[in-house]
């Protein structure tokens, strides 16, 4: 073979090899570009999906919020809830409340507590009511029993206290005012 052939075959060869390596090229960028675009239009679909159920996914935001208290601490949620739970019982004259929590058994945003309280059927069902009203309260396990020949009845309720740790948290416990009887004296 000549070396003019040898030359052609070599140009040839190089031309052909320029455009498998082009089109090698081309391949990768067509999927890369075609993968930005599913990204984006998946993106754009999620927009709008959001942008139509605002509203429906703002109330399911509150709602799975109001199912944890939001505290600075653990010790003062824990705080926190015991006043909440005796101020409630207090109000359905509820006796011998006991509040014990288990931070043994806590695991990631919950800690197990146990109330344990006496009283009258009705202000019980009552107090029953108020804890459920507190979604960050919930009811594992309740056990009631009544003496024969007696009105009162024993509560034993295990529950779980759910929190998150905020710090400020966006809203505040009502916590029960204690009263002296005393008048505030001005500094």
């Amino acid at each position: 073979m000549s070396s003019a052939m040898k030359v052609r075959w070599t140009v040839v060869c190089c031309i052909w090899g320029l455009a498998l390596v082009v089109t090698f090229w081309n391949g990768v960028k067509i999927d890369s570009v075609a993968a930005a675009r599913e990204k984006s239009e998946q993106l754009l679909r999620e927009i709008d999906f959001q942008r139509q159920n605002a509203e429906a996914l703002a109330r399911i935001s509150k709602s799975h919020q109001a199912m944890f208290l939001p505290v600075e601490s653990i010790d003062l949620g824990v705080v926190a809830v015991r006043s909440e739970m005796r101020a409630l019982a207090a109000a359905f004259d509820l006796k011998e409340v006991r509040i014990q929590t288990e931070a043994t058994r806590m695991s990631g945003d919950q800690i197990p507590c146990k109330v344990s309280t006496r009283g009258k059927l009705g202000p019980a069902v009552g107090f029953l009511t108020g804890l459920n009203k507190r979604l960050y309260l919930t009811i594992e396990k309740m056990t009631i029993t009544s003496e024969k020949g007696r009105d009162e009845i024993e509560m034993q309720i295990e529950l779980l206290f759910k929190y998150r740790i905020e710090n400020p948290p966006e809203r505040s416990v009502a916590m029960p005012q204690a009263t002296t009887g005393r008048k505030a004296e001005a500094l």
